[in-house]
């Protein structure tokens, strides 16, 4: 895995994430470097940027490992790369959900194929990053492993290619480039590394997966349909930003619920939730091929 060596030019970086522009003052090279691997997707060239930025400025402060972070009067002291990486990305997504408010932003991966996408929702831990990986080795297409800003107007979920973070290797059948970045506690895959397209163009929302532990309890691998107040009830408990929206979100979840075929899956082999999820996707490209709606029945 590569280590993170200085790179000359300008050390300030303007990034464009769902259509807001960020711009990132970092102190040094190695830092905008970090930055921008992690980002590159997103990264912008414009010069003079115009219009209203989410300004950044990214500090060493430590020759070895510390950071500091400043967003208008905001400030994170970060003791590692890991620390630093996280904490962009938290305030990051905070500043975006007050920009965007019309989406409905759910914690959970996003991957598509043939124009179907698929939302892998859960908690942290849940596996979500690492399926997601497993899915990009098995013909699908990444749109973000982290955040799913769905519109519930359209039933369409946007892009947020960001590097993808691993909590740790996933294995030889999943193997990861050499130009992984390790930031010790988090493992961090460039958009460039990938074994399959990259989306940057927002898709239609075709299935939600809702991962968890355990084994359920029947025991039993497989998924299980759920109706739409089950599924808005979840949705709702993975999104975070549900009082940017009318009835503090309830409307959008059950919206969304109502439009887009849900499913239960406990964790099981990682192969096993490949050919789990493909199932599902192939199975809803088929119902649009045929026309037929998409509505979640009880």
């Amino acid at each position: 895995m590569d280590s993170l060596g200085d790179s000359p030019g300008d050390h300030s970086l303007m990034l464009r994430v769902l259509g807001c522009r960020v711009r990132v003052a970092c102190s040094d090279a190695q830092t905008a470097n970090l930055v921008s691997r992690c980002y590159s997707a997103f990264l912008h060239r414009a010069a003079r940027p115009q219009g209203q930025t989410i300004d950044y400025s990214i500090e060493r402060i430590d020759a070895e490992s510390a950071w500091r972070i400043r967003r208008d009067r905001v400030t994170y002291y970060c003791a590692s790369s890991a620390d630093l990486l996280y904490d962009f990305e938290k305030d990051l997504t905070i500043r975006l959900q007050h920009r965007r408010r019309t989406r409905f932003f759910v914690h959970g991966a996003v991957v598509s194929r043939h124009g179907v996408g698929a939302v892998i929702a859960g908690r942290s831990g849940a596996g979500k990053s690492t399926l997601c990986w497993a899915l990009c080795h098995s013909g699908f297409s990444y749109l973000s492993d982290e955040l799913a800003p769905i519109r519930p107007d359209t039933c369409t979920v946007e892009a947020y290619p960001h590097a993808l973070c691993l909590k740790a290797d996933p294995g030889d059948n999943y193997p990861l480039p050499p130009a992984t970045v390790n930031a010790q506690a988090t493992l961090h895959v460039p958009v460039e590394c990938f074994p399959s397209p990259v989306e940057l163009a927002a898709t239609d929302l075709g299935v939600v997966v809702f991962l968890e532990n355990g084994a359920g309890t029947s025991g039993k691998a497989g998924a299980r349909r759920l109706c739409p107040s089950e599924a808005a009830a979840r949705l709702y408990a993975n999104s975070l930003n549900q009082l940017s929206h009318p009835h503090a979100g309830l409307t959008a979840a059950a919206e969304i619920a109502a439009a887009v075929p849900s499913y239960l899956v406990y964790r099981q082999p990682v192969a096993d939730l490949v050919a789990l999820v493909s199932a599902l996707v192939a199975r809803q490209q088929s119902a649009a091929s045929a026309g037929n709606p998409r509505k979640a029945v009880c």
